[in-house]
């Protein structure tokens, strides 16, 4: 979470610094992340970590 935290600051950094540079205000987008949780029992977990460790 910290990671994404600090990564969000920076690209709002660059963002907001190349705003007003109509030749670079396209690479630098407003940042927006999507996040998907996938969740499953415990059961399910387990297994999937045993299989992992194989």
């Amino acid at each position: 979470v910290d990671f994404l935290k600090l990564l969000f600051d920076k690209l709002s950094e660059l963002h907001t610094h190349f705003a007003d540079d109509p030749r670079m205000e396209h690479r630098f987008p407003r940042p927006l992340f999507k996040v998907v949780m996938l969740y499953v029992d415990e059961e399910t977990s387990i297994k999937r970590q045993m299989e992992r460790a194989k």
